[in-house]
């Protein structure tokens, strides 16, 4: 016996007999239960500076399998932890995953793989009844048992399942778990905020791998290339590399695959669309799963396939989800609510660390009233009970943002401690579109004069909580909503839920007691160096910092401080190094502009621009001369990154801290350079790969101009959001 258990070793009552197999997370044992029973024992494989956070996240697997009962999911008999080990005891299966199934026949018969997916698809339904969700859900963990002379198809391995009302401790920051062929752009960009939808998507790969006999990007050499090619949706028609697939089948699979607010609103939608081709999901028997004729697949090949994903996913195609999806979280009990005995909860717009935002209606506003319907933050209670710090942070977040006013700030309603649950909530204006964050996620950088315009915009939201006294200390693009106004785009501020309020007059720092310690309060990617340091130590000329930080990556589609692995060097970067110069990301940046933004990043404050009024003065010359529309925000064009801009050799060699806002910008002669897509990727192991830190939350495609768009990505609709979130994903945390 191999990894420590021999064999005729009792443990937890069982008698171990072999080694099974072994995962990134423990081994797999045969054994024989105390009444007699062949079962299999997972046990807990630690491994060296990660034992307390695997211990848990396995405790977390066994309760979870332990929670969804259904004849598709694989049961858990007995779960517990002997001589210091967690385990599971699970029943003993016999036959071959989906994936060792498929290496060995290829692709399978299209009702065949339709059978098993479906079968595959009721349990995850009934995993997403329970509010979990699967979030690694690939052939290597659908199993094919044999019983009787039948196929049963279970599904295995909760491991990195997400419960989605509880709140998340277990993973880092910004950690992405799953594996990543089968993952949707979603999960890479914020695992922890996570649908039902992300497994639609997993199973749609999965499918897709089984008709075609191969994964979808099984071509893709790395991670960030993996990446780009999810954001600019490139994937493969199905019928391009299976023809013998029917083509009402490929366009129910492409349509698991849209964009997030296209997609498939719930795992039922979809095994409803997949019904016609595998009427039954349970009959698969052993001689299904042999390879079919390569006689039959020509036998069925096309004359004329698809060139374009698109052409299999018309808006009038029964089998294509043609509007964003209301909600495909389960029934949640605070729907019908009324909070303080006005605000009627009416459904449920995302979730966070802290607690849930809903749509909710002022039952005391006049029907015509512009704030009627409002967005309203609730605190969990859980969370409140868990964390003193965490409701005095919530009720900061609130007072602070109540006193900001001006248009480019969320305004904030009104505030309370709901009477009949006890739970704080903030009642917000209603806003609808995408944070900025979500729109670089799919954009990369936009056109510099459509992205100085909004942060002029940004610049007056900060500007009006600097005039009171309250730095930000949060800024970053997912605080930056771009609200949708009819056909003009308006940028609001949110989230002010770590800001500090400034000593004035003689009056203490009332936010010191909230920074312990050791403590570090914000998002450190976009932290400037002094509250790196220590986040008591910080005025506006952090936020000056982190606003150009943030422009930095809005203007070059580069994130700050690519390439570092974990929260340590990350801060050692932001403490120690300079943020690489534009011109060497974004060569088709105006000089003059991208002199403006290095003087804002400058390391030592006292040679940025002394206040976020004179930023937004040196920045006003290279921003557009007429309100934004919806239209405008897009990635900047093909023919602007293709040129090169000239670069004045007087501005490129400047100090940064020499520049002012009074230069004149340099307009004529643009010409413009490619820049190559750069994607920070970690390290992956044992099928779960982490990238840390990465933007916050995921969105639908944005609505391109026609000759800049990916030749795969189908079209996609804005949502409507809220103040930090798009409508499916939670707020960022406060």
């Amino acid at each position: 016996m191999s990894r420590g258990i021999e064999a005729g070793t009792i443990f937890a009552g069982n008698r171990v007999v072999r080694v099974l197999g072994a995962g990134q997370m423990g081994d797999v044992y045969e054994a024989t239960s105390p009444a007699g029973t062949r079962v299999a024992l997972k046990v807990l494989r630690t491994i060296a500076g990660a034992e307390a956070e695997l211990v848990a996240r396995f405790q977390r697997e066994a309760s979870v399998s332990a929670t969804v009962r259904h004849p598709n999911v694989v049961e858990v008999y007995d779960r517990g932890v002997h001589d210091g080990a967690p385990y599971l005891v699970m029943p003993l299966l016999e036959g071959e995953d989906l994936d060792a199934c498929l290496e060995r026949v290829g692709p399978l018969r299209p009702d065949v793989a339709v059978a098993v997916a479906r079968a595959a698809g009721e349990g995850l339904a009934a995993a997403h009844r329970e509010g979990i969700v699967h979030r690694d859900l690939k052939p290597a963990n659908i199993f094919l048992d044999r019983r009787a002379g039948r196929v049963h198809v279970v599904v295995c391995d909760f491991g990195v399942a997400k419960v989605l009302s509880e709140i998340e401790t277990l993973t880092a920051s910004g950690a992405v778990l799953g594996t990543p062929l089968y993952m949707a752009l979603e999960q890479f960009v914020d695992s922890k905020r996570v649908d039902a939808r992300c497994d639609v998507w997993a199973l749609g790969m999965t499918l897709y791998h089984a008709l075609s006999g191969a994964p979808a990007f099984a071509g893709v050499s790395g991670l960030g290339d993996l990446l780009v090619a999810l954001r600019e949706g490139r994937i493969a028609p199905l019928q391009a590399r299976a023809p013998w697939v029917p083509g009402g089948l490929a366009r129910t699979v492409h349509a698991a695959l849209l964009p997030l607010d296209r997609r498939f609103p719930s795992m039922s939608a979809f095994l409803d669309a997949l019904a016609r081709w595998a009427p039954c999901a349970s009959i698969v028997t052993p001689d299904d799963l042999a390879a079919p004729p390569e006689t039959a697949r020509l036998a069925a090949t096309e004359a004329e396939l698809p060139r374009d994903a698109r052409e299999l996913a018309p808006t009038d195609d029964a089998t294509i989800p043609v509007s964003p999806s209301a909600a495909s979280l389960p029934p949640d009990p605070m729907i019908g609510r009324r909070f303080a005995g006005r605000y009627e909860l009416v459904g449920r717009l995302g979730a966070g660390g802290m607690g849930a935002v809903f749509e909710a209606v002022d039952t005391r506003a006049p029907d015509d009233a512009p704030h009627r319907t409002v967005a309203v933050k609730v605190m969990l209670v859980e969370g409140a009970a868990a964390s003193a710090d965490g409701i005095r942070r919530f009720l900061r977040e609130a007072r602070a943002a109540q006193r900001v006013s001006g248009e480019h700030v969320a305004r904030v309603l009104d505030t309370g401690v709901d009477a009949a649950s006890g739970a704080p909530f903030i009642v917000m204006e209603r806003l609808r579109g995408r944070d900025l964050g979500a729109i670089l996620s799919e954009t990369s950088a936009l056109e510099p004069e459509v992205a100085v315009t909004l942060f002029l915009q940004a610049c007056e939201g900060l500007a009006a909580a600097h005039a009171l006294g309250l730095v930000h200390r949060d800024v970053k693009p997912s605080n930056l909503f771009v609200h949708e106004d009819g056909a003009r785009v308006v940028l609001k501020v949110c989230d002010f839920g770590v800001a500090k309020q400034l000593a004035v007059a003689g009056e203490t720092d009332a936010s010191a007691d909230l920074t312990q310690t050791g403590g570090l309060l914000g998002s450190p990617m976009y932290m400037s160096p002094e509250q790196a340091r220590s986040a008591k130590n910080v005025d506006e000329r952090s936020d000056v910092f982190s606003l150009g930080l943030s422009l930095h990556e809005a203007l070059s589609g580069v994130r700050p401080w690519q390439g570092r692995a974990s929260m340590g060097e990350i801060i050692l970067a932001v403490c120690t190094e300079d943020v690489p110069p534009l011109a060497a990301a974004a060569p088709w940046v105006d000089p003059s502009l991208s002199a403006v933004v290095a003087r804002a990043l400058v390391r030592d404050r006292a040679g940025r621009w002394s206040s976020i009024r004179d930023f937004a003065e040196a920045l006003r010359p290279f921003a557009l001369s007429r309100a934004l529309a919806r239209g405008d925000v897009v990635a900047v064009s093909s023919a602007r990154r293709g040129t090169t801009h000239p670069v004045d050799a007087r501005v490129a060699t400047a100090d940064p801290m020499s520049v002012s806002h009074d230069r004149a910008p340099a307009r004529g002669g643009r010409r413009w350079a490619a820049l190559a897509s750069t994607i920070a990727v970690f390290a992956a192991a044992g099928g779960v790969a982490s990238w840390r830190l990465v933007r916050a939350p995921e969105a639908a495609a944005t609505q391109a101009r026609p000759e800049d768009a990916p030749p795969s990505a189908p079209p996609a609709s804005a949502p409507s959001a809220i103040p930090a979130q798009p409508p499916s994903a939670a707020p960022p945390a406060s």
